[in-house]
């Protein structure tokens, strides 16, 4: 073969690779955020009483996320060059389509002039693609603020609630990138949606405590929900069921576990072996 014919041949080469690489990088660089759930998570939802399909709300929807509100997070290449993943679309609109739909899902009203306000922030969304020999494991984290108010503007309940989702798939997705988003934004709306304390300030039974910050918070134990988030965090961590049952059998409870709790934890797929344990816990007086 002559040289010259050679040499054109391995500059094609290296153009086309520098090609790849910039359109590899280009798009990891980048996302457009949409709603793709999977299927098994479109299915879970939390328990809606008589009381609050009846009580129609007026919804408010709050992007409270610090920071670059655009960055996402990290993706890798096959090199393991670490990407810093950004929006390209707005996360407010797409954060409140979620919760309209939602809602409308569940059955809840949202009526303007309604008596009831809900404030339903974000406070985190993230996502992480760790590229792998095979394929990538893709992580999505969301955490969500609610605050339910009545006309006055005084505050009957707040509180927040985590979500997470991990998957490994194939490699360089936007696909997935979006499903852990969707599936942890979903899972922190029907943990925080769930919460006894917020159904009884929306059927207009005040609650002898109103959460500052996490869902929770109360001091001198924890509640159910917040104890789930933690269950699944020493799940996604790599946690043994052992060790997780033994964690919760050490934890006091602001109240005991109630049947919806129960079927609440078994649709997140927590272990009925730490479930059990969980019903051990000591309440606090």
């Amino acid at each position: 073969m002559p040289q010259h014919t050679l040499s054109a041949i391995l500059t094609l080469i290296i153009a086309s690779a520098g090609v790849v690489s910039s359109a590899s990088s280009k798009t990891l660089s980048s996302l457009v955020v949409g709603f793709m759930p999977s299927e098994d998570m479109t299915e879970l939802r939390p328990t809606i009483s008589r009381a609050m399909l009846a009580r129609p709300v007026v919804v408010n929807v709050l992007d409270r996320r610090q920071g670059d509100k655009a960055y996402l997070g990290d993706r890798t290449d096959d090199d393991d060059a670490v990407h810093q993943t950004r929006a390209t679309n707005e996360i407010k609109p797409f954060f409140r389509m979620v919760v309209m739909k939602s809602l409308t899902d569940w059955g809840i009203r949202q009526i303007e002039g309604a008596p009831l306000k809900l404030e339903v922030s974000l406070l985190e969304l993230h996502m992480k693609e760790t590229n792998e020999a095979i394929g990538s494991i893709y992580d999505g984290s969301a955490r969500v603020e609610l605050a339910l108010s009545n006309a006055d503007g005084e505050v009957l309940w707040r509180g927040s609630a985590s979500g997470d989702a991990m998957r490994e798939a194939r490699k360089l997705s936007d696909e997935y990138c979006n499903e852990v988003l969707s599936d942890a934004l979903l899972q922190a709306l029907v943990i925080a949606f769930n919460a006894p304390g917020l159904h009884g300030a929306w059927e207009g039974v005040r609650p002898p405590v109103v959460a500052n910050g996490r869902t929770g918070s109360e001091p001198g134990g924890i509640s159910p929900e917040r104890l789930l988030e933690e269950i699944r965090r020493l799940s996604k961590d790599g946690f043994e069921t052992s060790t997780q049952a033994e964690y919760a059998r050490g934890r006091t409870l602001t109240r005991r576990l109630t049947l919806d709790d129960i079927s609440l934890w078994r649709r997140m797929e927590v272990p009925e072996t730490v479930i059990r344990a969980a019903l051990t816990c000591k309440v606090r007086d």
